[in-house]
């Protein structure tokens, strides 16, 4: 049995569930129906009162609608003498009602999930309508079930597991069991006799109309005046609000299913959703590509321990996958009563989400462990003779204290008598305090950590002069590598600005305002959080410099995770945090694919920088060429001025001076030079024209 949820009021979630044309198990209904028409044309079906609990979906429990008012309903109330139906039967022309025999008809169980404690406040009455189009225009009612203070009792059934979707808890249901309308259609429209089959019978012989949508209602009702008659006095409800949700058919996701085991290699679970019996990579690669639109799946696990007869939840946890659909998620319960547990249970369930419309389909699974004491909080550990030791370098600053040396310095003073009586010399000898000299040695024991500059600004930079440039990654741009040990990652923090000319410039960032940082890896669901280091030491605040270290420990869970995602988040004064930049991280075996991603920003890096420099350098030149044109502008002016001042009259008015000015006429003179016009302008030789 396949389901679809569609959620038709803030209190109440519909489940369609399926029954497949080939069931194994199906669910059939082997009482009569009756079958109600009324003057408009639509035909109500419902069963005798005995099969109150084999489909809920009996006389006592329905409503139908006023002949004379559609948004009023009348109560079908057994206990009434007559009974509305035979009322209406022997009052309003065309209406009658048909008993079909019941015999093996597959049924669908349409379920109505309440959100805990909702309660009638604001209306007396539900009716709750299940019904499919004629081939005619009119509608075939295969329910119109009535919830209120008279009804409930017999209808509305508590959840020994509530189910939890969104924000809402569901512990309490109406479950309404009804003709598949899919299967009625397959034998009306396949069959060599239509009317030998139950949906001819049903419908008077005018059908279904094939693969239409099912519509469900949900109507929100108030009391309503009574309906008096000469023979009795008729409750009925009007309808205040009425909600409105359409079920296809053929359910397409008949193939997705949701699966959960214990792992083959240890104590742990793993789960996972499935296609035609294997991984949904494939299929939603499919609807990706029909629709347009993504997808997701989320995984809710919740966890029972039963201790005696009781059922007692230990816990849940929730999964979010957007990628790598084609692995399984493991995750290991731990159980609060793991040595007095009999066994253990755990509740699985899988959403297949579609991000732009929110359509949401739904599979659930479950599990039994028989042996749970190993899911205790405690591990057993195994001593070896040869314990495995561990090194772990860490950056100290050792100081050695070297050995004393006491230094004695005999000082030899010799004192002469300065008297007769004092005649022998007296040698006094005394010895200085001992000096101990102390010599401090610092030794640094080096540690390799991932060195990154990260840029708040949306593309990367090179930062720095020419001769010392670094590549600070723009937001989501830097890809790092977890590595399987112990991991350090330190950044260092620059943002772009506009200086006062108007151009971006590079500048760091001072993190002394924020009270600290966390490298975030995963989401809200599943993550791993690491506090910065605050060693004054090792990092600089002042220059934008946040230290991360962590532990093959904390790497373990990190290397678990599928969110390919890592976020710096900064934390104020106040505990506020807010994410500061966001990356890319990847395991071990794909460092080779994170290094070609940072080098191919850092290769776009570069060429724009070349092309800004080159960019720059033409700017220059095409300045230096403009000066230099200016230039000679000023000089041909002033030439021109130069030249006209001196010979006017034979310049045109209204041409260049330079090209119409007259040729200077060249005669040999007497005196073995040339005389031009204006007078001598050689002398001494020959007159050579060609010199």
């Amino acid at each position: 049995m396949q389901s679809r949820f569609i959620k038709l009021t803030d209190y109440c979630l519909l489940e369609y569930q399926y029954e497949s044309l080939s069931p194994s198990s199906p669910i059939l209904i082997n009482s009569p129906f009756y079958a109600l028409t009324l003057g408009e044309g639509e035909i109500y079906l419902y069963n005798p009162d005995s099969a109150l609990y084999e489909t809920g979906n009996i006389k006592d429990l329905t409503a139908v609608p006023l002949s004379t008012n559609s948004g009023r309903f009348v109560y079908l109330d057994s206990e009434d003498s007559p009974n509305y139906t035979e009322y209406a039967i022997s009052t309003i022309t065309g209406a009658s009602e048909t008993l079909i025999p019941g015999g093996s008809i597959i049924a669908d169980r349409v379920r109505f999930h309440f959100a805990s404690g909702f309660q009638f406040d604001d209306f007396s009455s539900l009716v709750l309508s299940i019904r499919q189009d004629m081939n005619n225009g009119n509608a075939l009612i295969l329910s119109n079930i009535l919830i209120n203070s008279t009804t409930l009792g017999e209808v509305l059934l508590f959840a020994t597991r509530p189910m939890i979707i969104g924000n809402a808890m569901y512990d309490r249901y109406v479950d309404i069991i009804v003709p598949s309308i899919k299967n009625m259609d397959e034998q009306f429209y396949t069959s060599p006799n239509p009317s030998n089959t139950f949906e001819y019978a049903a419908t008077n012989g005018i059908g279904l109309v094939k693969n239409n949508p099912i519509t469900v209602n949900l109507f929100e009702c108030k009391d309503g005046p009574n309906f008096s008659t000469a023979g009795e006095v008729y409750t009925t409800y009007d309808i205040n609000q009425a909600y409105v949700a359409q079920v296809s058919q053929a359910n397409d996701f008949d193939l997705v299913g949701a699966k959960i085991r214990e792992a083959a290699d240890g104590d742990y679970i793993e789960f996972f959703a499935t296609w035609n019996g294997g991984f949904p990579e494939e299929f939603i690669g499919i609807l990706e590509k029909r629709t347009g639109q993504s997808w997701i799946i989320f995984h809710q696990l919740t966890i029972f321990e039963q201790i005696g007869s009781s059922f007692i939840k230990s816990g849940d946890a929730t999964f979010f996958q957007e990628s790598n659909f084609d692995d399984p998620l493991i995750y290991r319960p731990i159980l609060k009563n793991a040595n007095e547990a009999v066994s253990m249970a755990i509740d699985y369930s899988v959403r297949l989400v579609n991000r732009t419309t929110n359509e949401q389909v739904i599979r659930t699974g479950s599990m039994v462990i028989v042996n749970p004491n190993k899911y205790g909080k405690s591990l057993s550990k195994i001593e070896l003779a040869d314990k495995p030791n561990s090194n772990r370098i860490n950056n100290l600053i050792i100081t050695k204290i070297t050995d004393s040396i006491s230094t004695f310095k005999e000082v030899e003073a010799t004192a002469t008598a300065t008297t007769t009586n004092q005649a022998a010399l007296a040698t006094q000898s005394t010895t200085a305090t001992p000096q101990i000299e102390l010599r401090t040695i610092t030794e640094y024991v080096p540690v390799l950590y991932s060195n990154n500059n990260i840029l708040l600004a949306e593309s990367s930079k090179l930062t720095g002069s020419n001769k010392s440039t670094e590549l600070a990654y723009g937001q989501g741009l830097l890809s790092i590598v977890v590595s399987p040990f112990d991991n350090v990652f330190k950044f260092k923090v620059k943002q772009e600005k506009l200086n006062n000319s108007g151009n971006p410039t590079i500048q760091k960032v001072d993190l002394t305002q924020f009270s600290g940082f966390e490298l975030v890896f995963g989401t809200d669901n599943s993550r791993v959080t690491v506090k910065n280091t605050t060693n004054q030491a090792e990092t600089n605040s002042d220059l934008g410099e946040i230290l991360f270290k962590f532990d093959s420990a904390t790497t373990a869970k990190i290397l678990m995770l599928d969110d390919p995602k890592f976020y710096i988040v900064s934390v104020g004064s106040d505990g506020t945090k807010t994410a500061l930049y966001t990356g890319k991280w990847y395991k071990p075996d794909s460092v080779v694919e994170a290094n070609a991603q940072n080098k191919a920003e850092e290769d776009r890096a570069n060429a724009e920088a070349n092309l800004r420099t080159r960019l720059d350098e033409l700017s220059a030149l095409v300045d230096q060429l403009r000066n230099e044109n200016a230039d000679l502008r000023k000089s041909s002016i002033k030439y021109q001025t130069s030249q006209a001042s001196n010979t006017p009259s034979e310049i045109a008015p209204v041409s260049n001076p330079i090209r119409q000015q007259s040729p200077v006429r060249l005669i040999k003179s007497g005196y073995g030079g040339v005389r031009g016009d204006t007078g001598i302008i050689g002398s001494g030789g020959n007159f050579n024209p060609l010199q």
